[in-house]
């Protein structure tokens, strides 16, 4: 519709499955009857000719499944790079909010970055708070997180925040 109808042709198209949901169990419905079986985020996937980015989302509550999940994303920059697609890890951050994991949030923006080094990937964005509640993206001192490892990753050269965007119009 956008494309055809509307004639916008600055979209880029991201693919981009839960981490945390692929390769999962399913309930599917035959003839009437409810039954298990596997799903891979590959079956949905409406082909390169639809898709401009290959891109994954993903949060986690500790460090283990973190890495786990973050073999997708590997698993996704390969096929990006058979199809001359850009990778990206599309949405990322602390599952539930830094409030609800801060044993794992501490030292996390330090962690992602070591883990994006190793990976050939056009963008990874992590959320801005819109509350300082327990669903909050970005430590707040006064609240006891990490805020070093925060700041650091803020100096870090290879960051871009949302007042450092030129405006596009």
């Amino acid at each position: 519709y956008l494309r055809d109808e509307r004639k916008v042709h600055n979209l880029l198209f991201v693919y981009s499955p839960s981490a945390g949901s692929w390769d999962k169990p399913v309930w599917v419905n035959v003839d009437g009857e409810k039954k298990k079986r596997e799903w891979t985020a590959w079956e949905e996937y409406p082909g390169p000719e639809w898709v401009d980015v290959l891109a994954i989302d993903h949060y986690a509550k500790n460090a283990e499944a973190f890495a786990r999940d973050l073999t997708r994303l590997d698993e996704v920059a390969v096929r990006a790079a058979a199809e001359g697609k850009p990778c990206a890890l599309s949405e990322t951050g602390v599952s539930g909010g830094i409030g609800e994991s801060a044993e794992f949030a501490r030292g996390w923006y330090g962690y992602l970055l070591a883990q994006l080094e190793r990976r050939p990937l056009a963008y990874a964005m992590v959320w801005a708070n819109r509350s300082t509640g327990k669903e909050r993206w970005v430590p707040v001192g006064a609240l006891g997180d990490d805020v070093d490892d925060f700041v650091k990753f803020h100096g870090d050269a290879r960051t871009l925040f949302e007042g450092e965007l030129r405006k596009l119009w």
